[in-house]
């Protein structure tokens, strides 16, 4: 476990060892293939690891309607995956009132899927950016993911809703409709690149 921005986080290699689940979490897998098993698995073994370290037990943790996890009273939570590699985020709800956590392999995104990701404003500062080991294009991809899972705006329907901008200091993901304040931060970790967002 590890501490980032007050969150504790900690990650898990994938596939993984096909960790044990509770019998609600199962309840959340029927017709899963073996690939979202083993991601699924990951995150809920981390969550329950992070909770106990942190004084907030997590005896399961199935999934909401919207597919969301369900997260115990208390308790603030952010799960993300890439093809190798699960990251879990969890802090204490008195401490924040938001957690989103994204992992992305720290690579250019196809410029052919740019015009569907990012707003033509973002995409003339992804054309300029050179921010050292780190992507431009994927940082903005996963800010927004990592924006949506904190706050889930209901007014949010596609990655064009939202728009990283930066004012010199540091970047924040826009809602136009509904802003909310809170605080981006990015960090490579060798190939991948780990942004939470939290208010």
């Amino acid at each position: 476990m590890r501490a980032l921005s007050g969150v504790a986080w900690g990650l898990a290699p994938l596939p993984g060892p096909g960790w044990a689940l509770q019998p609600a979490e199962e309840a959340s897998l029927t017709g899963a293939g073996s690939k979202r098993r083993a991601e699924f698995s990951a995150g809920r073994h981390l969550a329950r690891r992070i909770g106990q370290r942190l004084g907030h037990p997590i005896a399961a943790l199935p999934r909401r309607d919207d597919g969301a996890p369900a997260w115990p009273s208390g308790l603030l939570g952010s799960i993300s995956h890439c093809d190798d590699l699960c990251v879990v985020a969890l802090a204490p709800a008195t401490r924040l009132r938001g957690l989103g956590v994204d992992i992305e392999p720290n690579r250019p995104i196809e410029r052919e899927l740019w015009p569907e990701l990012f707003t033509p404003e973002e995409r003339l500062w992804l054309d300029r950016d050179r921010t050292p080991g780190v992507d431009s294009s994927r940082f903005a991809f996963s800010a927004k993911e990592s924006y949506y899972k904190a706050f889930a705006p209901p007014d949010v329907h596609s990655f064009l809703d939202l728009q990283v901008e930066t004012d010199g200091l540091g970047f924040r993901v826009v809602d136009p409709v509904a802003p909310i304040s809170h605080r981006l931060s990015v960090r490579p970790l060798g190939r991948w690149l780990l942004t939470t967002c939290s208010a």
